[in-house]
């Protein structure tokens, strides 16, 4: 808590010294900058704050909360009056809609970047070794040296977020800068969007986007709705309809609109997307019909008002509206949030294996500094004339006896020793293997994205087809997808299509199967045989469907046709389901909906709507019949909700007919379908009044608004009429089923966690193989505590006296899951859930979704995926460590909210198993590589100690310090981590077992770590050894001139650079012409950089040709790669021939089938003894 104070503290310091407003910091800044109103009469505005974020784009919602928390949070009302006023001098507030999304300003940049660079502690590690060179005994080895790669490492950084932040700012540029038309003083005038305040009056054009949230005024249309289409803030494609307060509907023009006085009361600015509550205040206009009323007119505003910043005003030719939020204030901007950093489990371990290599470090800087200071060998340097190689000469080395007695050195030299041997050994820590991990999580993510495997052909909202591929918002966690124990999928958009069919009606007792008898409801409907009640139970089940909705019809442009625009899928397909029936929904306004039936049209008046909403659970619409002018009430909704509603008189609800629905919707669930039950009833024009009373008041609340209208809605939607049900089906996307048995044989744990009624879940369950026929199906039930206890203790008990041998389903319900958690049983039950092979939950809130994956998370501690397509998955998606998101037609909340999104479920399968896995062993690779080269590149110089007194000289020249981790040595790994396969794709897909290996720690265990490290010790002695004994006595060339300290560098740098270099092929087992390449760029790069430094006299004039003349140099250059190697390649084929993985084994196999593909008679036969023993080892 502390350290996160400290670094907020040091933050706030550099942005202050740069004048830039802290980045995130939008509810300080709230605090700070909005000025909020003590009297609603006051002149002063809230108005919106100018500020900053500090992420790209990327929408999401919140989990669904009560109102009364809501309004806990945000007691204190923002205000805003209108119209706008100038300021004390007339001029109007400038830059209220500024918008930044950069993280940067142009005096920010430097001193921000590397303070965040610099909260990574190996940064600090290497800053620190840097400054090492510049303090007594530091000068072992050249500034340039230390300093050149890390210079690299936080320029390649603050290249990318430069490259970032200019694109964000060219984009809020333009944004800022967009003409907007606004009324002021009865007029129209236009303005840039950054200078549009709180109390604006906009004026919005057909096919434009808002540029802030605005509460709708009035619009071309007469009734004043409107309709926008919410694409960039939710993905929703479908047009959503907006109206007016009625009594403001009539002003049309902007001298109308300008004479508008009054305040608006609203929440304050927050993230929801999908709520919002306010109300308005007129003061002394003369056009609203309430003018004449003594007592100033409030009306309530709801979500219903409110038109976001980014929608489109689609089919209205203008709109009027009164500016609520501006700039950071509006709902997109405030969901322009940085989601949490989540840091792969391979990350992790790399932590761990970092401190191993600072241990490393440590024990070589310990004892390189003992056994100087012990042996007495302090030694006094003095520079020679070619200072910039950084060569320094022995001026009193007292270590032989006929050199005197060698002093011990004092605190002083000691300390000097020390920081020499730490300058030197730093580069134990690779410096290049976190850019490298940088660059190859982002070129993962690029090769992600283009997989033409993983996309699907998409028709946009101007019905252009294209393909849709999938999307990688978050690059860190690529190789935890190979680690995944537990996926928590949605069902309705995830497993199914969301492409919804009407199947069946069920009226009274009578099925009418639609799919397969189109019409049969609207033929019994206009059958004269048909009389009675059964008639008009028939002609009051279909005007229900036709009128309770939301859906709007809209010609086609292009066609003429009628097309339901519906922000439900469900609705869509009951009326169009209902249009088969020649019942038709032709029109909808504030006041009339209109039906045709049979080719006459009635017209309905429409006197109220209780909306749908994910605690309700129904719908209910008031209204007036044009038939005999009685009001009615229709509500459909959930069955548990509508049948709990129903009255209990048998003379209206008789309990035969209640069984009789109760079984159909059995039925319909037995065969996955959706389904709704319809009711009804009549009410007196006294009961409606009351009601609306309560509701207006309920509607004009600003505390616990929902609250109270869902109070409202409870007192009339009771002594319900039974009508009948629906049935609805959502087909299974293509290779679901196949895609589920996979997983579960890849011994992942699939829980399917649905909003769905138990028996329709556990039947998609079962026709999409989640739930197989050789599980065992454990239900918990209950209705209290102890009940529920009990349940849970006699499946606890019946698994473990189980012998079969067969695995476990486990299902429950959401209500059920509410008492195992209040009565704190929820770890019994994951015990239980641990041991199925799947879990069915039903039912399920949201929250609920949220809380059952971060059980798991929490109490397992493995690696949980999350996948679902709408808002309502939002919140489990974020609860786990990898979340995907579907696109479908559910918006583009859960895409925004995921990792990785893509268009079908099956593509999971693909995502894990190919992408995931490649990426684990490619990255795991990488890791590995990278520590064992600079480990095998620093002990060379702690073997040299022993033969140079502890003197801490350098033994390899300062350019090729300076270059082999950043330039020699760090493209070869990059390579590998991209295109590396250490078996065919396509036999990924056929064996499982390779993604359970990885699981087990095939890639990744100490075992491995401690191979790489004895290898690298290996290869440092072997160079060493072999170098100093040739040169030992002295090497001549074939002129007879001894060899120098140059000639020993080179001799020393170039076996070893072909042997980390050579060590690299031999782990790989896909090779491509690039793998060449980059050898060869790797190889001839140390040769020019050799060539160079001795043109430009940065060692002894003719040290390169001088090296070239030498045989031991060609003997070095061969033998030494081979010794090193040698016992790697005998241990690896030890290993594969003994005990090999099923990683080994297939990939032998796939080498025997592609050399018998293009081999000879003969060779065929030769081979054939080798593809035997494959399938033998293999089955």
């Amino acid at each position: 808590m502390h350290g996160d104070s400290a670094s907020d503290h040091i933050q706030a310091l550099i942005l202050s010294i740069t004048r830039l407003q802290p980045v995130a910091s939008l509810k300080a800044s709230r605090d700070t900058t909005t000025r909020k109103l003590t009297t609603p009469n006051s002149l002063q505005f809230t108005a919106g704050r100018t500020g900053t974020l500090n992420a790209m784009p990327d929408i999401t919602t919140l989990p669904h909360s009560s109102s009364a928390s809501i309004q806990k949070e945000d007691r204190e009302p923002w205000v805003v009056n209108f119209p706008d006023q100038p300021g004390p001098k007339g001029v109007h507030r400038k830059n209220t809609n500024y918008i930044r999304t950069t993280k940067y300003t142009v005096f920010s940049f430097i001193p921000l970047n590397l303070y965040n660079q610099f909260k990574r502690f190996y940064n600090l590690y290497f800053l620190l070794a840097a400054i090492s060179v510049f303090l007594p005994g530091g000068d072992t080895l050249s500034p340039v040296t230390q300093i050149f790669p890390l210079v690299l490492v936080l320029g390649v950084n603050a290249i990318k977020e430069l490259l970032e932040d200019y694109f964000r700012g060219r984009a809020d540029r333009a944004a800022n800068n967009t003409p907007v038309t606004i009324i002021r003083n009865g007029k129209k005038m236009e303005i840039h969007s950054r200078d549009v305040n709180t109390g604006d009056i906009i004026v919005v054009t057909k096919n434009h986007k808002f540029p802030v949230d605005a509460v709708l005024v009035s619009s071309s249309h007469e009734d004043g709705t409107c309709f926008i289409q919410t694409a960039e803030l939710d993905g929703e494609t479908s047009l959503k309809r907006r109206g007016a307060v009625p009594e403001l509907a009539m002003l049309r023009s902007e001298q109308e609109v300008g004479t508008l006085r009054g305040f608006i009361e609203c929440e304050q600015p927050n993230q929801r997307l999908g709520e919002f509550e306010g109300r308005l205040t007129i003061q002394g206009n003369t056009r609203t019909s309430r003018s004449s009323q003594k007592s100033t007119p409030v009306y309530p505003l709801s979500l219903n008002q409110l038109l976001f910043r980014g929608a489109t005003l689609r089919n209205t030719e203008y709109a009027y509206g009164i500016v609520v939020y501006t700039g950071v204030d509006t709902k997109i901007m405030m969901n322009f949030n940085k989601g949490k950093v989540k840091m792969s489990t391979l990350e992790k371990k790399m932590n761990y294996l970092i401190l191993a290599a600072f241990a490393y470090n440590f024990f070589l800087l310990v004892t390189s500094a003992v056994f100087s200071i012990v042996r007495g060998s302090a030694i006094y340097y003095k520079e020679l004339a070619r200072r910039d190689a950084g060569i320094l000469q022995p001026l009193n080395y007292s270590i032989e006896w006929y050199l005197g007695p060698s002093s011990t050195p004092g605190a002083y030299t000691s300390l000097k020793i020390v920081i020499s041997f730490f300058a030197m050994y730093t580069y134990v820590i690779p410096i290049s293997l976190f850019v490298s991990i940088e660059i190859v999580r982002l070129l993962q993510v690029v090769f992600m994205n283009w997989d033409e495997k993983m996309a699907v052909e998409q028709e946009d909202a101007d019905g252009i087809r294209s393909l849709q591929h999938m999307k990688a918002n978050n690059s860190n966690l690529n190789e935890d997808l190979a680690l995944v124990e537990y996926v928590f999928s949605d069902k309705t958009g995830t497993l199914t299509q969301n492409l919804m069919k009407l199947s069946n009606w069920y009226v009274g007792n009578t099925d009418y199967h639609e799919m397969d008898t189109p019409g049969v409801m609207g033929r019994a409907l206009n059958d004269s045989a048909v009389v009675g009640e059964d008639r008009t139970r028939l002609g009051l089940f279909a005007r229900c469907i036709g009128l309770c909705n939301t859906v709007l019809p809209q010609r086609d442009d292009k066609s003429g046709e009628l097309v339901y625009e519906a922000q439900s899928p469900d609705e869509s397909a009951l009326l169009q389901g209902l249009a088969g029936d020649e019942v038709i929904l032709r029109s909808r306004t504030k006041q009339t909906v209109v039906l045709n039936v049979f080719g006459k049209d009635e017209v309905w008046e429409h006197l109220q709507l209780m909306d749908f909403t994910s605690d309700r659970k129904r719908m209910s619409v008031v209204v007036r019949s044009p038939v005999d002018n009685k009001l009615y009430l229709f509500c459909k909704g959930a069955d548990n909700m509508v049948l709990a509603r129903l009255s209990r008189d048998e003379r209206v609800n008789p309990s035969s007919r209640l069984h009789e629905a109760q079984a159909a919707l059995d039925h319909y669930s037995d065969f996955g379908l959706r389904t709704l039950v319809v009711a009804y009833k009549s009410i007196s024009e006294g009961e409606f009044t009351a009601f609306k009373t309560d509701y207006d008041a309920a509607e004009r609340a600003l505390n616990e608004r929902t609250e109270k209208i869902a109070a409202a809605c409870e007192k009339i939607e009771k002594e319900l009429i039974y009508l009948g049900c629906t049935a609805i089906e959502d087909k299974l996307q293509d290779l679901v089923p196949e895609t589920l048995e996979y997983l579960l044989r890849c011994g992942i744990k699939v829980w399917l966690l649905t909003g769905d009624k138990q028996e329709t879940a556990i039947n998609i369950s079962m026709s999409s193989r989640l739930i197989q026929p050789d599980m065992v199906l454990r239900i918990v039930s209950g209705s209290n505590k102890k009940e529920v206890k009990a349940s849970l203790d006699k499946i606890k008990n019946d698994m473990a006296s189980q012998v079969d041998g067969r695995r476990n389903a486990l299902v429950i319900k959401g209500e059920i899951l509410a008492l195992v958690y209040d009565a704190k049983f929820e770890l019994e039950l994951l015990e239980i859930g641990k041991q199925c092979a799947a879990v069915v939950c039903a039912r399920m809130a949201p929250l609920q979704k949220a809380m059952v994956v971060d059980l798991v998370k929490q109490n397992v501690k493995t690696v949980t995926l999350a996948i679902g397509d709408g808002a309502n998955d939002v919140s489990m998606i974020q609860a786990a460590n990898i979340g995907v998101g579907i696109m479908g037609k559910e918006g583009n909340q859960a895409v925004r909210a995921a990792d990785y999104a893509f268009g079908e479920f099956r593509f999971l399968k693909r995502l894990l198993v190919v992408h995931g896995r490649y990426s684990f062993e490619r990255l795991a690779g990488l890791i590995y590589y990278s520590f064992y080269k600079n480990i095998a590149f620093i002990t060379i110089q702690w073997w040299f100690g022993f033969v140079s007194g502890w003197s801490a000289q350098i033994v390899m020249e300062q350019i090729f310090f300076t270059f082999y981790n950043v330039v020699f040595t760090s493209l070869y790994p990059i390579v590998f981590a991209i295109f590396e396969r250490d078996v065919p794709e396509e036999k990924l897909d056929s064996y499982p077992e390779l993604f359970k290996e990885i699981r087990r720690g095939l890639y990744w265990n100490w075992n491995k770590v401690a191979e790489e490290i004895g290898s690298a010790v290996w290869h440092s002695l072997v160079i060493f050894g072999s170098v100093y004994f040739i040169n030992s006595e002295g090497n001549l060339d074939f002129k007879g001139r001894a060899n120098g300290y140059w000639v020993q560098c080179y001799l020393f740098s170039t076996p070893l650079l072909i042997t980390v270099v050579a060590k690299s092929l031999t782990q790989t087992r896909h090779f491509i012409w690039i793998t060449a390449a980059v050898v060869a760029v790797s190889m001839l790069l140390n040769t020019l950089t050799m060539v160079v430094v001795t043109a430009l006299g940065y060692t002894e004039v003719g040290t390169f040709q001088l090296d070239h003349v030498i045989p031991a140099y060609y003997l070095c250059l061969l033998l030494l790669p081979t010794m090193c190697l040698l016992p790697d390649l005998g241990f690896t084929y030890l290993k594969r021939a003994f005990r090999p993985s099923d990683a080994d084994i297939i990939a032998e196999e796939a080498y025997v089938v592609q050399k018998r593909r293009g081999a000879k008679k003969e060779q065929l036969e030769r081979l054939e003894p080798a593809a035997t023993e494959m399938r033998q080892i293999r089955e």
